[in-house]
């Protein structure tokens, strides 16, 4: 991170996962008026992260993965969500075709890729922080009339969608949650100021007596 310093132009990133679940996503880039570095830093606590991750697993049970494709949801590093059960929670580098999507591919654009057994057509989107990716055996796509292909397609655009509204609901109840606490401890600190100030008083008045 700290080399950052030495090459201004230059941004370092980072996605650190804890063993509570929760996570943390960094960004450090070199000063140029001076010498220093600039961090920046998101945490997200490992309830919203778990609740997240439960509900768009949810919205992928209903796909079948032989007619509408493997459908992969990852946070850059590790399989979040997917209709193959069997992916979730494994990293990205296990998992060839979706690597090689990673590498290859371009957003929104269909393109091929080889693993050591066969041909995948597929393609990858991003949802802020998240990345989609949509792949289908070579031989399955060949088997499929174009009509299967573009439902498909339209079921993933249908998708992305949802997990955009589901992320943006699932934030504004953190914030409003938050706000909430913070409320109370003002609340709180006025009170406390408030009795201070009181405690304050009787002790002048008694002296003076």
């Amino acid at each position: 991170m700290l080399d950052v310093a030495k090459y201004p132009k230059k941004t370092y990133t980072a996605h650190i996962d804890f063993a509570d679940g929760s996570y943390v996503n960094l960004a450090s880039q070199g000063r140029i008026d001076k010498t220093g570095v600039i961090v920046g830093f998101h945490h997200t606590n490992a309830e919203y992260a778990k609740n997240y991750n439960l509900t768009v697993q949810s919205l992928l049970s209903g796909y079948d993965t032989y007619r509408d494709g493997i459908i992969a949801i990852t946070d850059g590093h590790k399989i979040v969500a997917s209709n193959d059960e069997s992916m979730v929670g494994k990293n990205v580098k296990e998992n060839e075709v979706v690597r090689k999507l990673r590498n290859n591919g371009k957003i929104g654009k269909l393109v091929r890729v080889q693993n050591k057994f066969e041909g995948y057509y597929g393609s990858m989107d991003k949802s802020r922080d998240y990345y989609i990716y949509v792949y289908l055996p070579e031989c399955t796509v060949f088997e499929i009339v174009p009509r299967n292909i573009l439902y498909a397609l339209a079921m993933y655009i249908t998708l992305l969608i949802i997990i955009q509204l589901i992320k943006q609901s699932s934030e504004r109840k953190y914030l409003v949650e938050q706000n909430k606490r913070e409320k109370e401890y003002k609340e709180k600190l006025m009170e406390s100021a408030k009795r201070q100030n009181r405690q304050t008083l009787q002790r002048r008045n008694f002296y003076s007596e």
